[in-house]
């Protein structure tokens, strides 16, 4: 897929470097929110859910981007460890230049038996003695995530959150989705387990022991072990821009945290490790 399409055209061409004014930019994107962090319970708390994890790599529809243009970009942070829901990740929230706007829904924290249900989000937190929380709700198509999974109050377990592949399923939690868009496999988004002793779906996901994703992981805190012991915090979102080939040196990001990287085979990724802006010359 070229770099430059005409604006507004109703199929893209390849018209090569130097198309000016009134000319697009082609970009595909992955963009991953915070996920949800873990609950406590007598038993063990559930696992708190994946951000909501969105891409066009591959295949999927590109941004057309604005010669000329900055467009502000927002990275959610993770949920804190009591039930927190974690915080959208947003590429281009005030819509600029009619350029769409592209939400991963935060991460739904698990449920802290008795006090706090379990959230909805991108991905769901796992239930102990009520619900989990369902996932997608944001209504995209392909969805950004999975619901939770049930636990059970009287067996004194949490369920594990949601993860951006699939549900969470009894303690454990819902399996991280991947993308190609950094050049080579990257996990995202992974649902935390429940407590006692389910595992995380990966990406960094906290198991059930109050374990804590790591930030740019988009993954869900793990339950709290027994005694309401707090649950893990949920990890912060990331974001990608990547470009082709004929884009080379066109984009620019800030501040200095965030990454701008030339690929072996010429394309230009770059990478939000936190909430900035991307420029295109």
């Amino acid at each position: 897929m070229p770099f430059y399409s005409s604006r507004g055209a109703a199929s893209l061409s390849a018209f090569g470097r130097g198309g000016g004014a009134g000319w697009d930019y082609l970009v595909d994107y992955a963009v991953v929110a915070g996920g949800g962090g873990g609950g406590k319970g007598r038993g063990g708390g559930a696992g708190g859910g994946a951000g909501g994890f969105r891409t066009s790599f591959p295949g999927g529809t590109m941004l057309q981007l604005a010669p000329g243009n900055t467009y502000p970009v927002s990275i959610g942070g993770g949920g804190g460890s009591f039930s927190g829901e974690g915080g959208s990740s947003v590429f281009n929230p005030a819509g600029t230049e009619g350029v769409d706007k592209i939400t991963a829904t935060y991460g739904g924290g698990g449920e802290t038996a008795a006090e706090q249900t379990a959230s909805p989000g991108g991905s769901g937190g796992g239930g102990v003695q009520r619900s989990f929380g369902n996932g997608n709700i944001g209504g995209y198509s392909p969805p950004e995530g999975n619901p939770g999974a049930n636990g059970s109050p009287t067996a004194n377990f949490g369920g594990g959150g949601g993860g951006a592949n699939n549900a969470g399923s009894g303690t454990n939690g819902g399996q991280a989705g991947t993308t190609n868009i950094t050049g080579s496999p990257v996990q995202k988004a992974g649902g935390g387990g429940g407590a006692p002793g389910g595992s995380g779906g990966g990406a960094g996901a906290g198991n059930g022991n109050g374990g804590t994703a790591p930030g740019n992981s988009g993954s869900g805190g793990g339950g709290g072990n027994n005694g309401f012991a707090a649950g893990g915090a949920g990890g912060s979102g990331i974001a990608y821009i990547r470009a082709p080939a004929d884009g080379a040196g066109l984009l620019s990001a800030s501040p200095g945290s965030n990454t701008v990287s030339v690929l072996p085979t010429g394309e230009t990724v770059v990478q939000f490790n936190t909430s900035g802006s991307l420029t295109v010359s």
